[in-house]
């Protein structure tokens, strides 16, 4: 038994002293469980509101009721939206946002969501009308940011009922009825139910049966009752009265052509992240290189350590370009997706995204120690890249304070420029900015694996 017990310590050791073991078995499902639990609300700490949060979303109010005004209130004081209903012109005036501003936000990707309130508003005296603007590129994010604001304009809808110049004007005349009329009724309902005369009087003429009971039915679901045959007629009935009562007008603004664009986004993702994966294997086995004795024999000739460097940095760009271009044609012959309305585009955007993912390889390599620490730290930072960049699921589904560091991976730019191209069907004066940022990275990147590499004892 002691034998057993001293093997025991012996492999625990060996396991402490191995930092990427400790890393893989540890640090990386530790990360895992701190996203999924912040997406999936695991600690409840959203109130069970799972869903986005933070949607930037744009509202034109032309219509300027106080209804309106009450709906634009009660958006920007919701969880779920970031609201943003001005901006600032050329003079540094802030100015209300027009739907034509909207649009050209929505096409810029500054937001993907307008809601338009405008002349149209108010349809036979209660009936609310709107206009939805999407920019639908990930159609999780859109049904949810849809259901998220059916159920607060539903809310907002009863809680101000009484704005509703209709609403009031049937109040008036029946509480200038009641006045005159309604007493002999007032004191038979206090005689009944125990209650002050003058106390059902004021409650009546101040008009305060409008609100009773609004705020507890906040959603079409809260009146159900089963039916017959196992079905909810109460929120059927919800449903068609929310439909009755505000009618909202999708328009998307564009990738209305698109066929199949969750496979394409799907692919997009993972041939990112599996391409991560193998480029960071293959610079990593610079380690693995040098344990051979290859690059003493090859210094020894007329190559120096650049030309090394170069030759293995252009050998990745090519296998993940490669690779990447495969599972775009092998998502088209399987799902049919849309990549040859602008396949000499997509083409560029694959090889900037190849040169940015060698990059973040070399990187690795000239940072590690050896293969091992190469590939276990890789695993790490590839993992966390693909959860907060937008690879898994969409960044607004994310803590807010995690959102900052989307915009800080190579993953969020790089799934910014398929969406560009493939969904969006901007050119390549409209992608500048995307490419711009891919570019810089790719450089600052290599810029400092290089000085790495000059100082460490690779070669």
């Amino acid at each position: 038994m002691n034998t057993i017990w001293v093997l025991f310590i012996k492999d625990w050791k060996l396991f402490l002293n191995d930092k990427v073991a400790v890393f893989i078995s540890y640090l990386v499902p530790a990360m895992l469980i701190f996203v999924m639990g912040n997406v999936f609300d695991i600690g409840g700490k959203k109130n069970n509101n799972v869903g986005p949060s933070g949607i930037r979303i744009a509202i034109v109010d032309t219509h300027q009721s106080r209804l309106s005004q009450a709906i634009v209130a009660d958006m920007k004081r919701s969880e779920s939206f970031r609201v943003t209903d001005t901006y600032t012109n050329e003079e540094g005036v802030e100015l209300p946002l027009t739907e034509q501003r909207a649009r050209d936000m929505i096409f810029n990707n500054r937001l993907r969501y307008a809601l338009i309130i405008d002349e149209q508003f108010i349809e036979d005296g209660f009936k609310l009308r709107m206009k939805w603007l999407i920019n639908g590129r990930n159609r999780i994010e859109t049904q949810m940011a849809e259901g998220l604001l059916q159920k607060t304009l539903f809310t907002s809808y009863f809680s101000n009922l009484t704005q509703l110049p209709s609403i009031q004007e049937y109040a008036d005349r029946m509480a200038e009825g009641f006045e005159q009329y309604g007493r002999p009724l007032a004191e038979w309902m206090a005689d009944q139910y125990d209650i002050e005369t003058e106390e059902i009087m004021e409650s009546i003429l101040s008009k305060q049966w409008l609100s009773l009971g609004v705020t507890e039915f906040s959603d079409p679901s809260d009146a159900q009752t089963e039916g017959n045959d196992g079905e909810d007629p109460g929120e059927n009935l919800g449903d068609a009265f929310l439909g009755e009562m505000l009618q909202i007008e999708q328009e998307q603004v564009f990738g209305k052509q698109v066929k199949n664009i969750m496979a394409t986004i799907s692919v997009a993702g993972y041939a990112m992240m599996f391409m991560l994966f193998a480029i960071s294997s293959a610079s990593a086995n610079l380690h693995n290189e040098r344990l051979t004795g290859i690059y003493l024999r090859l210094l020894s000739s007329p190559v120096t350590r650049s030309d090394i460097l170069w030759s293995k940095y252009i050998y990745n760009v090519s296998v993940a370009f490669s690779q990447v271009v495969f599972l775009f044609l092998v998502s088209w012959v399987i799902f049919r997706t849309d990549i040859f309305n602008s396949f000499g585009q997509l083409l560029l955007v694959c090889l900037f995204v190849s040169a940015v993912v060698t990059c973040f390889g070399m990187l690795l390599a000239a940072f590690s120690k050896n293969f091992a620490q190469a590939n276990g730290v890789g695993t790490l930072l590839i993992l966390s890249m693909s959860a907060v960049g937008g690879v898994w699921f969409p960044v607004s589904m994310l803590p807010e304070s995690v959102q900052v560091f989307s915009k800080f991976t190579i993953t969020y730019w790089s799934m910014e420029a398929f969406l560009a191209t493939l969904y969006e069907g901007k050119n390549i004066i409209e992608m500048l900015p995307i490419l711009g940022v891919l570019t810089a990275i790719t450089v600052g990147i290599t810029a400092i694996s290089m000085w790495r590499f000059k100082r460490a004892d690779l070669f």
